[in-house]
Order: C-alpha cells, then structure tokens, then sequence
C-alpha cells in the first residue's frame, strides 16, 4: 500500500526547489534524496507537476515545471490529501482525471 503522504511531500518539494527555475536533474534527485525522497515516488511527482526535462549540448540533464502546470497542480494536491472513505491510505486513480480535466480546461 501506497502513502500519498510520501507523494504529496515529493510534489510539494518539487514546487518549492524546481517550479520557475531550471535545475540538473541530478541534483534535483540528489536533493530529494537527501529530503527522504525515493526516486520512484520522486518520479510519480514529476508526471504530477508535469515537469520536463530536456538534454542540454553538454550531455546533462535539466528539469524545470511549466508555469502553465501550478494550477494544476494544486488541484491535484486537494485531490491527494482527501481520503476516500473506502481507500485510506491508497492512491486514488481520481486525480488523474482532475489533472486532465484542468489542463483540457475542463
């Protein structure tokens, strides 16, 4: 069983040290991990936030969070932190349709 404790801290750590700026993504993972942050779930946050990541000319790898995505993203976080009454403690596939619904505008 999942806790979407260790995933909301991996999404609000991503907010706090990559959302507006561009870092190497060795160093952003490194950072996580110091934070107590698996690079799995430090993956699900990435596909949450919806950072990218992009090969620069020297080989590195870079991530950033588009400025379109914070909306979304707190609205995914709000999903996260209300626990179904049928599945504390599990992570609800709901989110991924608000995720959706937001960047579709919907």
């Amino acid at each position: 069983m999942y806790n979407n404790d260790k995933l909301i801290a991996a999404v609000e750590f991503l907010m706090d040290h990559v959302a507006g700026t561009e870092k190497p993504s060795k160093e952003v993972l490194r950072m996580a991990q110091e934070a107590g942050i698996v690079k799995r779930t430090l993956g699900r946050a990435k596909i949450i936030v919806g950072a990218r990541s992009r090969k620069s000319g020297n080989g590195g790898w870079f991530m950033s969070i588009p400025a379109d995505q914070l909306e979304c993203v707190d609205e995914a976080v709000k999903q996260l932190k209300r626990p179904k009454h049928s599945e504390r403690g599990k992570i609800s596939s709901d989110w991924v349709i608000v995720i959706t619904d937001a960047r579709l505008g919907g």
